[in-house]
């Protein structure tokens, strides 16, 4: 069978990926709890003839190898296994490795006009919690490779699937899994870039800023300085921050979202003491977060935050002398930007292969949200990555929850295409 055949039949395959997709989204994966999608994984796997390893984390090694990279997250590491599996190839050829994370974002199912862990199909639209964040991902590797298999081929190179947990949180995941060793010549993640071929990704530091006030007696205001509104001088710094960095980069690749630069939201403001509603707050909290642009540093960029901030709050007698308390995390992996040559090989062999299904060159972008591609660029081994995947960012995360299954489809057709192109095929 050819490489246009594969194609040929996958795109023809519709009801087959749904149905495929469909099982996936019903088995609820919310991170902390992703322990039933490995076992279906791994299972998945060892049935098409993969050696299949699965492994818990554990946070001391990683602690021990990664100490600026892994931050330990609020669940527990028993149970919650990363799982790999290897087709072994010929020999003589490149290894891939195709990637996708096994947790999902929790629900409020009150908020889901449909059932979140039951995949609901109407018209090309499949809804379901990780349809498109990013299940419909896995789905088109799932798919791809199980075409491969079924029409004889066989490949000289290394083939690994594997599936993470943790994604959705510091990436722990994707970090186990290469101080275990599993790696590459190269990785494609199909996370969710609308079928634009993402080379880059900006980093962030998350910033918590602390202030001081005095308590008092709520019926006595003028006895205590109240520390919630002080924070909101700090909010003004943030304010000031993002006006100086908007429109400050002209990276092309993000020409699709111009003031991603100056996203600094105020992801939370809140008092910070033991206090209730008969007490002036004495102490506060402003969480923020700095994006950092590919080719900036985090540490640069916290810095001159940070001078921005300070340079609204001196403005005020009370945080002259109570300066606000900052706390900068600053994680080796997701914190620093990332991003691919668009002329290393791996790029350039893809983009046949999206040209092959599509009929177009894809379009480069950025992503503005972390990913494991981050930590696979970044920290050693630095294996070559890039994104391309069904489904728009801007769904993740939502309620109602979608992706088309067009676009898991294509995307599958076209990672299989890839598989032939970069493995090698054994004659």
């Amino acid at each position: 069978m050819k490489s246009e055949d594969i194609r040929a039949g996958i795109l023809a395959s519709r009801r087959e990926i749904t149905d495929l997709l469909s099982e996936m989204v019903s088995i609820p994966s919310p991170t902390g709890k992703e322990s039933e999608m490995a076992l279906w994984l791994a299972g998945w796997l060892k049935s098409n003839g993969f050696s299949v390893e699965s492994f818990d984390l554990d946070p001391e090694r990683l602690t021990k190898r990664y100490p600026e990279a892994f931050y330990r997250y609020s669940f527990p590491y028993d149970n919650r296994p990363n799982v790999a599996g290897i087709l072994h190839g010929k020999g003589n050829g490149r290894s891939l490795m195709l990637n996708f994370h096994l947790d999902v974002v929790d629900v409020d199912p009150s908020l889901w006009t449909r059932d979140p862990w039951k995949a609901t199909v109407e018209g090309d639209l499949l809804y379901g919690r990780g349809a498109c964040d990013m299940k419909g991902g896995g789905a088109s590797i799932l798919f791809a490779v199980k075409s491969i298999i079924e029409s004889g081929i066989s490949l000289k190179g290394d083939l690994i699937v594997s599936g993470v947990i943790e994604e959705e949180g510091p990436g722990n995941g994707i970090l186990a899994l290469q101080e275990r060793g599993i790696r590459a010549d190269a990785c494609v993640i199909p996370e969710p870039t609308d079928m634009k071929l993402c080379t880059a990704l900006t980093g962030g530091a998350y910033l918590i800023v602390t202030v001081r006030g005095r308590g008092a007696h709520s019926t006595m205001m003028w006895e205590g300085v109240n520390a919630l509104e002080k924070a909101e001088i700090v909010v003004a710094g943030i304010k000031k921050w993002r006006d100086l960095r908007r429109g400050e980069m002209k990276d092309p690749r993000y020409a699709h979202t111009p003031d991603v630069s100056a996203s600094s939201p105020v992801i939370n403001l809140m008092r910070a003491d033991n206090g209730n509603i008969g007490r002036i707050p004495g102490r506060a909290q402003v969480w923020t977060r700095a994006t950092v642009m590919p080719g900036e540093d985090p540490r640069r960029i916290a810095d001159e935050m940070q001078r921005v901030i300070l340079s609204v709050t001196d403005t005020d007698p009370w945080l002259v002398k109570e300066k606000p308390e900052f706390t900068w995390i600053i994680l080796g992996g997701r914190s620093y930007p990332a991003e691919i040559r668009e002329t290393d090989e791996s790029v350039t062999l893809f983009r046949e292969s999206v040209q092959l299904v599509t009929g177009g060159d894809p379009e480069l972008t950025g992503f503005v949200s972390p990913a494991d591609m981050q930590q696979l660029l970044n920290i050693e081994p630095r294996t070559p990555t890039f994104m391309f995947g069904p489904g728009n960012i801007a769904q993740a995360h939502t309620e109602d929850e979608f992706v088309t299954v067009d676009q898991v489809l294509k995307t599958s057709a076209i990672l299989a295409d890839f598989i032939l192109r970069w493995c090698g095929i054994e004659e």
